[in-house]
């Protein structure tokens, strides 16, 4: 049976990357047919409609706006081209970058009225995807590794990407509540783990079983996929981490992993550890 997977989670959580190792690992390791495809975007009207989007000559615009544009391009990935590969591929994968939840988390923090945003999500929500992964970040983590992307010279596309603490709090507390209510069918991932570790959980949620053990061998090759993805050194990316924390006077990892877990907690909700033991 054919599988469909969206990604989800606020900005700096490392969801494009995790979708590009998966790819890689389906593709290249497991011979998997698997599809990759990102959220806005997918087809030529997407693509067209991304570069709007991302500009941020048009981020004034009515929120219903932003609604009914997103909600265009995603009716195109869906109808014209994931549930037709899928359709093609009964063994399949297809992976995406982003969901019909980003609309309802986002748009609302925009000041749009949430039930007229899932009125009209709900023609795509009864049919794509099969299972989420929603990969959590502590707000000020996300503040943490936008700036260290920019020290980094990582040029980021969105004008979205950059917003205040505030916002992003907003945008990730909405993103919880709809996790709590599809937690039947999401994998809740810890975003300060090594990112071979959450692609691992992630592949066993994917493919509801183990395809390989992670050996120090399999957690080398994930890491080589995500250094290839993001085209650049993990190890200094935490050092550049650590230099935006101590320079923003912000507190330690574990301290804002303990709130996240907190948050978790109070909507009772529970993650994977993403620290899977290397046998």
């Amino acid at each position: 049976m054919a599988i469909s997977v969206a990604f989800e989670g606020p900005e700096g959580v490392g969801k494009t990357a995790q979708v590009k190792v998966l790819y890689d690992v389906l593709d290249k390791v497991l011979h998997r047919p698997v599809l990759m495809v990102r959220e806005p975007g997918g087809t030529l009207p997407g693509e067209a409609i991304r570069n709007i989007l991302k500009d941020a000559e048009f981020k004034d615009m009515h929120p219903r706006t932003n609604v009914l544009l997103f909600s265009a391009s995603r009716n195109e990935l869906i109808f014209k081209r994931i549930l037709p590969w899928l359709a093609e591929n009964p063994e399949g994968v297809a992976l995406s970058d982003r969901c019909w939840w980003s609309t309802i988390a986002h748009q609302t923090a925009d000041g749009e009225d949430e039930k007229y945003i899932r009125a009209v999500q709900e023609p795509f929500a009864d049919v794509w995807p099969n299972k989420f992964i929603f990969t959590d970040l502590h707000p000020y983590e996300s503040g943490i590794r936008m700036e260290r992307a920019k020290l980094m010279g990582e040029k980021r596309q969105w004008w979205r990407d950059y917003v205040d603490a505030e916002t992003y709090s907003r945008i990730r507390n909405k993103y919880l509540n709809i996790v709590a209510e599809y937690r039947q069918r999401t994998l809740l991932l810890d975003g300060f783990n090594e990112p071979a570790a959450r692609a691992y959980d992630a592949l066993v949620y994917i493919l509801g079983e183990k395809p390989f053990e992670f050996t120090q061998e399999a957690r080398n090759q994930m890491m080589k996929f995500w250094e290839e993805a993001t085209g650049i050194n993990y190890f200094e990316m935490l050092d550049y981490e650590g230099r935006v924390r101590r320079n923003l006077g912000l507190p330690d990892k574990e301290t804002l992993r303990a709130l996240m877990y907190n948050d978790w907690r109070s909507l009772g909700l529970e993650g994977a550890s993403g620290r899977v033991e290397i046998k």
